[in-house]
């Protein structure tokens, strides 16, 4: 008994190849210590934490780029970019910066203001 062979449209071969990559490329981030946040992301994910100092060494900043699906307070398609600081109550004055030297420039020069809550961050936008 021979075979049949089915050939397929070029556009469904596609579609199959991108909603495959799609759902096996997904990432879920949790940002918790109480400021509880949840999200999903299902695509190409990318997270930076940037170099930051601070007197307390609890300020941290965080970027997130997704493209794909997003759920996050609904539903969301396409390109998301989103920066969060977590800044401590003891951050009295919080600089962005351009790059890593600008950052240690920063922290040389205002060491004077470390003890009033200095905090630095390399924000590259």
């Amino acid at each position: 008994m021979p075979w049949k062979i089915r050939y397929m449209k070029i556009e469904t071969l596609c579609g199959m190849i991108c909603m495959t990559t799609l759902i096996a490329s997904c990432a879920a981030i949790t940002v918790r210590d109480d400021g509880s946040t949840v999200r999903h992301h299902f695509g190409y994910v990318r997270v930076i934490t940037p170099p930051t100092t601070s007197s307390s060494g609890k300020f941290q900043a965080m970027e997130y780029t997704s493209l794909g699906l997003r759920v996050e307070n609904g539903l969301g398609f396409g390109y998301y970019h989103e920066r969060n600081e977590y800044i401590p109550l003891d951050c009295r004055l919080v600089i962005r910066v351009m790059n890593e030297q600008q950052l240690k420039d920063a922290v040389r020069n205002l060491s004077f203001l470390e003890k009033e809550g200095l905090c630095v961050t390399v924000d590259s936008n």
